[in-house]
């Protein structure tokens, strides 16, 4: 059985607002308090200011998620969309295949095609980041589009409402129908975007200890400790490369691992005792 979830009429003012103009409310509040009170006690805030600024936007992306999550559940219902999703997982997944091959290439100084395992679960590693870049792109251009079309319904509403005619001024008033809220949608597009966008840009923090797990992956996943391989030491974790090329990985004494690279050639024969 649904209820409806209509504030009523007779409750307090606070209460007939919807949960996404709430946060909006609250993410505009945040964000002049952020703007504008470095300018009266400058030297108070800081970056304090700075933060308040960041919680605004964390706020208006906040009131789009909550817009835009009914269109989602509805939209995932259509056969259609997930069958888009469904391919569109499929190239997330080559797309993750190519950063964990790049990133194998730059951990090893090797060719990363090479490292068959370890580049593999590398990529299972790399999914969800391979997923975050492809939001970060989606979420940039809907902003975009979002950007032009509320700033040309400005530009509309400003040209026709100055046109001396009663269906001339109706349709600039449709123009201008909901541009606070069409206005709040774009920010809180930046703020969805700002917090796509800051963790994507952080990962070039995390690569060196990421390379360093690939190298570890690499290790158990392509090296093999051969004992009869010659003109290679017994015991020692080799991965043969083309045109005689081959590596060998140990483990340091602070627990990374060191990849040497060398040319194979054949032994002198030696007759078989």
């Amino acid at each position: 059985m649904e209820t409806d979830s209509t504030p009523d009429s007779s409750s307090p003012w606070y209460r007939r607002w919807r949960t996404d103009s709430t946060l909006y409310i609250t993410g505009a509040a945040l964000m002049l308090i952020g703007f504008f009170g470095p300018m009266m006690q400058w030297g108070k805030w800081g970056k304090w200011g700075q933060v308040v600024v960041f919680a605004g936007v964390v706020f208006m992306g906040a009131g789009l998620l909550v817009r835009l999550v009914p269109a989602f559940r509805r939209a995932w219902k259509s056969v259609v969309v997930r069958r888009l999703v469904f391919l569109g997982h499929i190239g997330v997944l080559v797309l993750a295949a190519m950063y964990a091959r790049n990133l194998m290439t730059s951990a090893t100084g090797l060719p990363g095609q090479d490292f068959t395992l370890g580049t593999s679960a590398l990529s299972l590693l790399l999914y969800p980041f391979a997923w975050l870049w492809v939001f970060v792109v989606v979420a940039g251009l809907g902003v975009m589009i979002w950007q032009v079309v509320v700033f040309a319904r400005m530009i509309l509403h400003s040209v026709l409402k100055v046109v001396p005619s009663a269906i001339v001024r109706r349709w600039a008033q449709h123009a201008a129908k909901g541009m606070h809220r069409n206005f709040a949608h774009l920010l809180g597009g930046f703020g969805i975007l700002l917090g796509l966008a800051l963790p994507h840009d952080h990962l070039r923090v995390y690569q060196p200890a990421v390379e360093g797990l690939a190298r570890w992956a690499a290790f158990y996943g392509d090296y093999q400790a051969v004992t009869r391989y010659p003109g290679i030491a017994p015991g020692t974790r080799v991965l043969l490369h083309a045109n005689g090329v081959y590596s060998t990985a140990t483990v340091q004494p602070d627990r990374s691992i060191r990849i040497d690279v060398g040319m194979w050639k054949a032994p002198p024969a030696v007759r078989a005792e």
